[in-house]
């Protein structure tokens, strides 16, 4: 639930014949602060000391207004048209948006089947566009939509999301601010947690932001490390730590510049996932500046089926090593700043997989299950890199033969 500081309470007391808990989202002047996980049956009076002692007497302060003209922002929704109920929820969310100057881009990226009837709802809407993405895979659907992106900013979005009205307008803000942030990133919280697959979705590491401050990354000269605005230091391949991929944001002329996103990586070719940390990754050791902003939050509907959670947590670790590979197929340079990061890596992933463990006997919280199966994942990966380059080329030839849809 989301809850803004200083106004009404949720009604947490009457969801106790359904629910044990409930997660409250803090919200100060519409921006995330907070995460409070309570009983539900709790009193009013009970909650709202529980609030006032997490976040204290805060005060919001006033959005800054942005300089001049704002800018023109394309935000690209990639889908294979599957989910027609959450792709339409997505796009009227989109124009609900209290910013003045945007497009919409849906990238047709599904087989050949006809889906009139879905396009014609999609192109009624003025800021709509749809256009065709023949190769598969989410990478390549990204792609057509950076090409036909006409914005000075090109944001990417998937269509399981929903987003507040004020959320191009803090993406537009949180450029302005820092003239030298390529990328801007955002929290993606949960819109339910009705299922436990919902809530070991939201506890795994697939899913960025628990941080609700904003952080800038910038790459230490010669290095492969990162520094943050906190003053911690990453490695450049501890990736989950800068974003997730339904809320990305970039200057389009860098991204362009980039090459956009690695078409043998992501969701619907054979390395499964990975193309959301490669092109951050990649935007760092080319030299630019990223940010992670709370006030550029999206809401998410987590995956609810078992099976489809065990397909995606083998595709997150697949997608991983997928990545690793492919940033040393480009450039030789990775192999030098990834026998830095094997050690510790290698007790990261101890760390991790154990931890989870840990938290499974005692809390039932996390299938030991799921991480072996990120854990195969990882191991296949590299495997999966080199199969998905060849597949994809096929793909794309033969695309290239077949009319313009």
């Amino acid at each position: 639930m989301l809850v803004e500081l200083g106004g009404p309470l949720p009604p947490v007391d009457s969801l106790g014949g359904r629910y044990d808990r409930a997660l409250l989202i803090l919200l100060d002047g519409g921006v995330p602060v907070a995460r409070l996980n309570v009983p539900c049956g709790i009193g009013e009076a009970d909650l709202r000391q529980r609030i006032d002692e997490l976040v204290g007497n805060r005060r919001s302060v006033p959005a800054a207004t942005l300089p001049g003209e704002p800018p023109l922002i394309s935000v690209v929704v990639p889908s294979v048209f599957e989910r027609a109920d959450l792709l339409l929820g997505c796009v009227e969310s989109l124009l609900k948006q209290d910013y003045p100057r945007f497009e919409i881009i849906v990238v047709d990226n599904r087989p050949a089947e006809d889906h009139a009837r879905i396009v014609e709802r999609l192109t009624s809407f003025a800021p709509v566009r749809v256009v065709s993405e023949a190769v598969r895979g989410r990478s390549s659907a990204c792609n057509r939509g950076l090409q036909a992106a006409r914005g000075d900013i090109v944001t990417f979005t998937d269509d399981d999301v929903e987003v507040t009205p004020g959320w191009l307008a803090a993406i537009a803000r949180s450029f302005a601010e820092d003239p030298d942030v390529a990328c801007v990133t955002g929290p993606l919280l949960p819109r339910q947690l009705e299922t436990p697959s919902q809530i070991w979705f939201e506890r795994s590491d697939g899913v960025a932001g628990n941080a609700f401050t904003r952080i800038t990354f910038r790459r230490l000269p010669r290095t492969f490390r990162v520094a943050t605005s906190e003053g911690r230091v990453l490695s450049l391949y501890q990736a989950g730590h800068f974003g997730d991929g339904p809320n990305m944001s970039f200057r389009t002329a860098v991204l362009r510049s980039l090459g956009g996103f690695e078409p043998a990586l992501g969701l619907g070719t054979p390395s499964l996932a990975g193309e959301d940390p490669d092109v951050l990754v990649r935007l760092l050791f080319a030299g630019h500046t990223m940010a992670f902003d709370p006030r550029v939050f999206i809401l998410h509907t987590h995956i609810s089926d078992y099976e489809v959670l065990k397909r995606t947590m083998f595709g997150y670790g697949c997608g991983y090593t997928a990545m690793l590979t492919g940033l040393v197929w480009s450039d030789r340079r990775h192999l030098l700043g990834l026998t830095g990061f094997a050690l510790r890596a290698a007790a990261l992933l101890v760390r991790k997989f154990t931890g989870k463990r840990r938290e499974a006997v005692t809390a039932g919280a996390y299938p030991r299950e799921l991480s072996q199966l990120e854990f195969r994942g990882l191991l296949a990966g590299p495997g999966r890199y080199l199969l998905s380059r060849r597949t994809v080329r096929r793909w794309a030839a033969a695309a290239s033969q077949l009319p313009q849809r």
